[in-house]
């Protein structure tokens, strides 16, 4: 039994703390699964992905072998689950592309864009064949600021909108349309999916894990432990501001990429952020990161936006997925400015995915049953929190709406 730490003022309304338990047994993954996924509303992807009417996207997700399809038809998006109704095959395939009709590859059963049966083959062989009661089987759809999300659960008892709650309106404004993928990283990691989430919702390892990479970008002086600002609570969701060192030392090529000749040689394109981002006005501001819940968390910068998906596949296994989104490059100069980002990522993820699997490994071992946290980890407390909430209750607790901000 977990117990509660006696809080302070100015501390959050949740236990700072996480157990083992959670990370590392079945039984529990398997409640959090039913909980927490199955039963939720979950971002799939974006309608950039869907530009026309027969574009369709597919997704294995990790979690209740469930493979999902979500098709742009003349009636809207519209979500199946991606399984033949003759012998199970999947009938989509490939991860995104544009059809008329889906054919099963194994007997040939063909389906419209809106789910319907329309052809078997040898069909007079069968016996009292009803085509139209054998269509594909639907799967709740909506979005949100051009975010597609499906519910797999057979009936919806809250809605996508009241489901986001106060977060639904917060990235009004927001230019989402005018970014596109330019960068995408995938990895299967031997750790816990909330492990892997916990790592991108505190800045308390920047000074030892990434002090190579990204800790010099936002550990200022006055902050050299990574303390996170501005927080605010909306159930099961948070938001919390984050500000970049103002004077970091650039290594020589970050003064190139800075300087009239490359990445600064065009002027800067507008782009809305919007009347709520940066609520702070911090002159320092960097970005504003949003944990959705379950799995998803968004990192929304001046003129770009990252996502991450941290997706459950055992109690000791994840996978972790990864896009960016920006504009596309004018010239060599901000090309090579991406190319330079890219790199400086890609070696910060490897250095949080070693430290996972470390994490997952000591955590198996049975040896620590609990794991204190500081306030700068709230937002690792919280994802746990709303994880325990739900498995301790077969009902999924009421919204609290949005609590005060504080500042660590």
């Amino acid at each position: 039994m977990q117990k509660e730490k006696k809080l302070t003022e100015g501390d959050p309304a949740f236990p700072l703390e996480i157990s083992s338990e959670s990370m590392k047994s079945p039984e529990y993954f398997r409640k959090e699964l039913d909980r927490c996924f199955v039963n939720n509303w979950i971002l799939l992807g974006r309608t950039q992905e869907l530009p026309e009417i027969g574009s369709y996207i597919s997704k294995d997700l990790p979690f209740g072998n469930a493979s999902i399809l979500v098709v742009n038809t003349k009636d809207g998006i519209k979500g199946f689950r991606n399984i033949c109704r003759h012998r199970g095959n999947k009938i989509a395939c490939a991860a995104a592309g544009r059809a008329r009709t889906f054919t099963c590859t194994f007997h040939g059963w063909t389906y419209d864009c809106d789910g319907n049966l329309r052809g078997v083959p040898d069909e007079e062989s069968f016996v009292d064949l009803d085509k139209a009661q054998l269509g594909l089987i639907p799967v709740h759809v909506d979005t949100w600021n051009g975010f597609v999300f499906v519910h797999l659960g057979n009936e919806i008892t809250t809605s996508l909108k009241e489901y986001l709650g106060d977060l639904y309106g917060f990235f009004d404004s927001f230019d989402f349309q005018e970014l596109n993928v330019t960068w995408s990283f995938k990895s299967d990691v031997e750790a816990n999916w909330k492990i892997c989430f916990d790592g991108f919702l505190e800045q308390y390892h920047f000074a030892f894990s990434h002090r190579t990479t990204v800790a010099d970008s936002f550990l200022a002086p006055d902050n050299r432990f990574g303390r996170l600002g501005w927080h605010r609570w909306w159930e099961p969701h948070c938001v919390c501001s984050i500000t970049s060192n103002p004077s970091p030392r650039h290594p020589p090529i970050g003064k190139i990429l800075g300087g009239p000749n490359v990445a600064g040689s065009l002027p800067p394109q507008p782009f809305s952020i919007g009347k709520n981002l940066n609520p702070t006005q911090d002159d320092h501001w960097a970005l504003d990161s949003v944990m959705l819940f379950p799995n998803f968390l968004i990192q929304a910068h001046p003129n770009s936006y990252n996502v991450w998906w941290f997706w459950p596949v055992s109690a000791t296994k994840s996978v972790f997925e990864y896009r960016r989104y920006e504009r596309a490059p004018r010239n060599a100069g901000e090309r090579f400015a991406q190319e330079y980002y890219l790199s400086l990522v890609r070696d910060t993820f490897l250095q949080d995915l070693f430290a996972f699997e470390h994490v997952q490994q000591s955590i198996s071992s049975g040896v620590i049953d609990e794991f204190p946290l500081s306030r700068s980890e709230a937002r690792v407390a919280y994802l746990h929190h709303q994880v325990n909430k739900r498995l301790a209750s077969e009902d999924s607790p009421a919204s609290d709406g949005g609590r005060d901000a504080f500042s660590s």
